[in-house]
């Protein structure tokens, strides 16, 4: 093994490193994974590190022929993957190239390269900020308004977040993340992705599952706030 990957694999604590990752898959899936984490398919910003008592877990995206991107989400529990799963055609069977490039992008870069799993913010909701983003929020509508919907599904998928339904869903889901910021995928499940209700006295944020594969898994996860990302806007880059 390199020098180089064999300090990132300490960093990443020398339990899990490029040998588990090379074992849990087929000399194909492996080949492929390691080609498409060293041309940078996974992106690094949308990789989030939950760790827990005895491993992590990731969600992350990566490039992909048929898609722009696919999720992958992977559970390592000491020096084993528990768990793995992609969006793909193929990662619904837990073997693809997506997931093994996703972990040797982690095994490369170490944890301490990515964020932190979205944070749960217990402080009470400021009623003047509030009132500011709700106007803010009537200004950037109109302004989305003159979108067509390939171009609203483009500006939310360049912002991580979910590109179905109707042009007025569409549009009311990016003008609260221009003013608002991106939303991030539902801290407990790690699938779901996280919805808003901003007139909900409590739990204005709420998650109810997710698909995995054809089988819907639930999630209660609820809270008043959470952290949101940086908001990108595709003429202008990412708004801190």
């Amino acid at each position: 093994m390199p020098a180089k990957r064999k300090a990132a694999a300490a960093a990443v604590g020398g339990v899990f490193d490029a040998s588990v990752v090379e074992s849990s898959f087929g000399a194909k899936v492996v080949a492929a994974g390691r080609e498409y984490a060293e041309k940078g398919h996974v992106d690094t910003s949308s990789v989030e590190i939950d760790r827990t008592a005895d491993g992590f877990h990731v969600v992350a995206q990566c490039e992909g022929q048929q898609e722009p991107f696919y999720n992958v989400k992977v559970t390592v529990g000491g020096a084993s993957i528990t768990k793995k799963w992609c969006s793909c055609r193929v990662g619904k069977f837990g073997s693809c190239k997506h997931i093994a490039a996703t972990l040797f992008h982690v095994v490369e870069k170490g944890l301490d390269a990515f964020t932190a799993a979205p944070k749960i913010v217990t402080k009470s909701v400021d009623k003047e900020q509030e009132a500011r983003w709700k106007k803010a929020c009537k200004e950037k509508k109109k302004e989305l308004a003159n979108l067509s919907i390939p171009e609203l599904k483009e500006l939310l998928k360049a912002n991580r977040q979910p590109v179905s339904g109707t042009k007025a869903e569409l549009l009311e889901r990016a003008t609260d993340g221009a003013v608002r910021g991106a939303l991030p995928k539902c801290p407990r499940c790690h699938g779901g992705y996280l919805r808003f209700n901003p007139k909900a006295k409590k739990a204005r944020y709420f998650c109810k599952g997710y698909f995995d594969d054809d089988t819907f898994v639930p999630c209660h996860f609820e809270a008043e706030e959470v952290e949101r990302g940086p908001w990108t806007d595709l003429e202008k880059g990412p708004e801190e």
